[in-house]
């Protein structure tokens, strides 16, 4: 539908036409699961739009649970302080059951193993449990960072719980000064319907006597969907999209390089 060209106005009056175009169609109030893309048009905009779907699932009140997300990205759409979006079209189709369609993230499996080595090639195998379903697994292949060192965690979650921020913009490094960094930042942020299973943990350490990291190691720029996708491409994340609401989140450390080795240097170096 087209929206009135009052943004401040827009950005308010659009939820409560999806709240009431939701409880017209679905009938109820109360527990479920929805699926929900919403399309925004306009000027500005890729030609195609810019869209976004997410999962949403609540005991009590679904409807309320869905609009929290379409109200901030209707205000960040029409307020957002690069350009005027003129005329201003949104696009929403939804997908609603009453049933909890969740598969919760139950116990993480990796070969047994004292150690690993940086850049070493790690085999998880996730359990899942569907809402009163049998338990299913999935098996994974993460990258060890190759200056990764020490005690690090194997990280299963569904989309959206406990993700990693750019410092960048957390420390005030950095500000998205353009409609695409924005439109990017949000194409990054994750889903519900996401499972993310990445490797964390502290980078190595520079050893005595060498030099310490610059001001400019330190205060990278990189913005949250650059992040994203360097940890993508050096294989230590992982990121499968499902027809679910996945829930949980369960952590697993893992030793990396051999602790060993540091100590038999110390040995060397005492007097």
């Amino acid at each position: 539908f087209q929206m009135m060209q009052d943004p401040f106005l827009l950005s308010q009056i659009s939820a409560l036409a999806i709240t009431g175009s939701i409880e017209d169609i679905w009938g109820r109030k109360g527990q479920g699961t929805a699926r929900i893309t919403t399309r925004f048009n306009g000027p500005g905009l890729p030609a195609e739009g810019w869209a976004r779907t997410n999962m949403f699932y609540s005991e009590k009140d679904l409807t309320s649970e869905v609009l929290k997300e379409f109200t901030l990205l209707a205000s960040l759409m029409a307020l957002n302080p690069f350009q005027e979006i003129r005329p201003f079209g949104m696009d929403v189709d939804i997908e609603i059951t009453e049933n909890p369609t969740i598969p919760y993230v139950q116990q993480i499996e990796t070969p047994k193993k004292s150690f690993y080595k940086p850049g070493e090639k790690l085999e998880v195998t996730v359990i899942f449990r569907g809402w009163r379903k049998q338990p299913f697994s999935k098996k994974f292949e993460l990258t060890i960072p190759s200056q990764m060192v020490g005690m690090g965690e194997v990280l299963v979650r569904g989309g959206g719980i406990d993700e990693e921020q750019s410092d960048a913009l957390n420390m005030g490094w950095r500000a998205i000064s353009t409609m695409p960094e924005l439109l990017g930042e949000l194409d990054a942020k994750e889903t519900n319907d996401q499972i993310v299973v990445e490797i964390r943990g502290q980078e190595e350490l520079p050893q005595k006597g060498k030099k310490g990291p610059s001001p400019e190691d330190v205060m990278h720029d990189m913005l949250q969907a650059q992040l994203r996708l360097e940890k993508l491409k050096d294989g230590s994340m992982r990121v499968v999209r499902t027809n679910y609401y996945v829930h949980g989140l369960l952590r697993k450390l893992i030793q990396i390089g051999d602790p060993n080795e540091d100590r038999k240097q110390g040995g060397k170096q005492a007097p």
